[in-house]
Parts: C-alpha cells; sequence; structure tokens
C-alpha cells in the first residue's frame, strides 16, 4: 500500500508539473502575441503618418506647380527634392509591410495601410513623370504588378531590387499589389489601362513583360531608353 501511495504522489505532481508548464506556456505566448500586436499597432500608426506626409508635400508641390512665377531651375529643384524626400518615406513604408507580409499579418489595419501606400505611391508616380517631362530628366519609371502569393512574383521583386540598385536614382520602380483590388479601385483602373492580365508583369514605357523577366533584359531596355 506504501509503494502504491507513492507512486500515486509521483503521478499526482507529475500531472500538476506539466500543467503549470503547459499554463506557464500558454500565458507567455499570449503576452508575446499581445505584445507583437501593440508593437504591429504602433509601427502601422508610424508609417500611416509618413504616408500623410508623402500625400500632403505631393499635394503641395502641385499647388506650386499651378501659380505663376516659378522658373523651370526653382521648379525643378522643388520637385527633385520632393521625390527624394518622399521616397525614403515609402522606402520605410514599404519595408515594414514587407515584414507584415513574412509574419502573415493581414489585418484590416494592414490593408488600410497598403492601401494609403498605394494612392501615396501612386501620386509620387505621377510626380516624377511630370519630373522627367517638365525638367527633361533621364528617369526610368517602372510599373510593377504582382500578387500574393505569388512565387515568381518573389523570383521578380528580387530582380527588380538589383535593377534598381545598379541604376540608383534612374530608375524608379512602383511596386502595385493585384490582391488589393477589392480595397482599392486604383488597381483596377491601372490593370485596365496597361491591359495587365498575369502576374507578375512589368510596364516600362512602351515595353510590356509578363512573366519572370531576367535582369539582363530589364537593363537592356533601361539602358535604351536612358541612352535615346
Amino acid at each position: 500500500m506504501v509503494k502504491r501511495e507513492i507512486k500515486a504522489h509521483k503521478y499526482i505532481i507529475s500531472l500538476l508539473v506539466s500543467i503549470l508548464i503547459f499554463t506557464t506556456g500558454v500565458l507567455v505566448g499570449e503576452r508575446t502575441n499581445f505584445k507583437q500586436t501593440e508593437e504591429f499597432a504602433s509601427e502601422l500608426a508610424e508609417r500611416s503618418l509618413d504616408l500623410d506626409s508623402v500625400q500632403l508635400h505631393t499635394t503641395y508641390v502641385s499647388f506650386l506647380l499651378s501659380q505663376q512665377g516659378f522658373d523651370n531651375t526653382t521648379t525643378c529643384k522643388i520637385i527633385g527634392k520632393s521625390i527624394e524626400a518622399d521616397l525614403k518615406l515609402l522606402d520605410k513604408v514599404e519595408s515594414k509591410l514587407n515584414y507584415f507580409e513574412s509574419k502573415d499579418v493581414f489585418g484590416s489595419d494592414y490593408w488600410r495601410l497598403k492601401r494609403d501606400y498605394t494612392q501615396s505611391l501612386f501620386r509620387l508616380y505621377i510626380l516624377t513623370e511630370t519630373y522627367r517631362q517638365m525638367c527633361g530628366k533621364k528617369i526610368v519609371n517602372i510599373l510593377y504588378f504582382y500578387t500574393i502569393p505569388c512565387d515568381e512574383c518573389k523570383v521578380q521583386s528580387e530582380i527588380l531590387s538589383k535593377v534598381q540598385k545598379s541604376y540608383k536614382d534612374d530608375v524608379f520602380v512602383y511596386n502595385f499589389d493585384a490582391s488589393l483590388e477589392d480595397k482599392e479601385p486604383l488597381i483596377s483602373t491601372l490593370r485596365y489601362v496597361y491591359t495587365v492580365t498575369t502576374f507578375p508583369t512589368i510596364i516600362i514605357e512602351n515595353y510590356t513583360f509578363e512573366g519572370i523577366t531576367n535582369e539582363q533584359t530589364l537593363k537592356s531596355v533601361i539602358d535604351k531608353i536612358l541612352s535615346s
């Protein structure tokens, strides 16, 4: 009887220890998730402010361009500085969106940020086109359409990143996520205008590339445009 009681006590103690470990793990996990949620919310709020700044900036520059009294040299300086500042902010937002996507964080706040980012990106595209045409700048704007999930799109994104880095300020890549189409009408309009039916798709002026396009092909087209 004594031996059985001792064994029974051992089983009870082991069970209690197991329950304690499991409960502790759950509580720690919940606290970690809560902390991550708070961090995500804070980051989303911060990046939303960045996008507000970009939109306000581009709107103000557009207003200045509509006014009289600016010569071309002054106007081009204003646009150039605006583009430089806005690109830095949008890069921060894009980096954070990529991080959220890697963590499978796709809540309503994420989609709101993604939509604001897309609108700001397109405003900047219009501004860089104005800069290119009005100031005679040799700039190549690349419109890149992708979707999530898409393995080929991931490969294409890496190729475009390498291409952009090799040309620095001469090439701008504008990434448009087609999975946002049901939330942002702009995506549908762009897809219609450029006849985008598959992903990934790259638009470089009058050139359209569907599927994975290698680095050499992209650079060949870019070099041709820059030298024209």
